[in-house]
């Protein structure tokens, strides 16, 4: 593993834990406890903020990866990644303003 290898699996685990924590805040606030549920989520916006913040140097460090699979599916590979990316970028601010 060269020194970036790591990081694919801190992103994984960062976005994981994430929604582990928003999961359990969801249960947390149908079982009518706010407190925890509050905790839960800034817990899961956070760990959500540290994947992203890996996520970028990532792709500092690396740069852009090319789509490896086979050629009849880029396109959708392509129109895939654009949506994702998309979605990301207004669940990200829309993220920001919900703890605001």
């Amino acid at each position: 593993m060269n020194a970036t290898g790591f990081l694919a699996p801190l992103n994984e685990g960062f976005m994981l834990s994430s929604a582990i924590a928003i999961g359990c805040g969801w249960w947390a606030v149908r079982h009518h406890r706010v407190h925890l549920h509050r905790i839960l989520m800034l817990v899961g916006a956070s760990l959500g903020a540290a994947f992203f913040l890996t996520y970028v140097l990532k792709t500092l460090l690396v740069g852009d990866t090319t789509f490896g699979g086979p050629h009849p599916l880029a396109t959708a590979y392509q129109v895939f990644l654009q949506t994702h990316a998309t979605l990301a970028t207004v669940a990200g601010v829309l993220g920001v303003i919900t703890l605001r």
